[in-house]
């Protein structure tokens, strides 16, 4: 044994030295850091529909928020789009961030929304979304709609809110485009949902709701 492991040699051959060596750091890798190539104005002229470059599947996920209510929720970064502008159309990525609040008079409790685990199938949504700006400065496409979903044979008022933000528009605080805009769709405490009506006003009311909807100049 002894001398089988003599016979090795006591260092790595130059060849496989100079491979090692010469591994880039991650720093240095082609790809670097992401950079929004879209621009502001041009986006907001051409109100350009929101165009994946690959099919998009958006199944929301059944939970219970924070306030003690439940619903759905997703998130899907770094989605890759197209955006058709006046004179170019420019490969970008979106942060994308869905929530459905259950909403209005119901039975079901918590408890037995979570055993049964229902998904939300919303893809759809999608082809609605119209360019907006948010009130956190970063830009993207927005769009919502209340509609009814059956879960264990009770039917459930639901407003789901969608947003597509642009990565690299935040202004301030970096890339954490779509984190700050997680607000959307905030469900409203129990106690300010007296009336179905008024419930779902206050819901609509929150939704992210743009700092200035820009129209396309003629």
């Amino acid at each position: 044994l002894a001398q089988i492991l003599q016979s090795f040699p006591s260092h790595l051959p130059p060849r496989a030295t100079n491979h090692l060596s010469g591994f880039s750091p991650v720093a240095g890798m082609p790809w670097g850091v992401y950079v929004n190539k879209v621009d502001r104005r041009a986006f907001f002229e051409a109100q350009p529909n929101l165009c994946f470059v690959n099919s998009l599947s958006l199944e929301l996920k059944p939970m219970e928020f924070k306030s003690g209510k439940f619903g759905w929720q997703a998130s899907k970064p770094n989605q890759k789009v197209k955006v058709a502008l006046a004179k170019e159309t420019v490969e970008a990525q979106v942060f994308l961030s869905c929530k459905a609040d259950v909403v209005g008079k119901f039975e079901m409790c918590t408890r037995r929304f979570l055993e049964l685990q229902p998904t939300l199938e919303v893809s759809d949504i999608a082809e609605d979304a119209e360019p907006y700006e948010f009130q956190t400065s970063s830009w993207g496409w927005h769009a919502h709609r209340s509609q009814v979903v059956t879960v264990g044979g009770e039917a459930l008022q639901v407003i789901v809110n969608f947003q597509a933000v642009l990565k690299g528009t935040k202004q301030a605080h970096g890339n954490a485009d779509a984190l700050a805009d997680e607000n959307a769709g905030t469900v409203v405490p129990k106690s300010h949902c007296q009336k179905e009506d008024g419930c779902l006003a206050q819901i609509l009311a929150q939704r992210p709701t743009p700092a200035k909807k820009q129209r396309r100049v003629v």
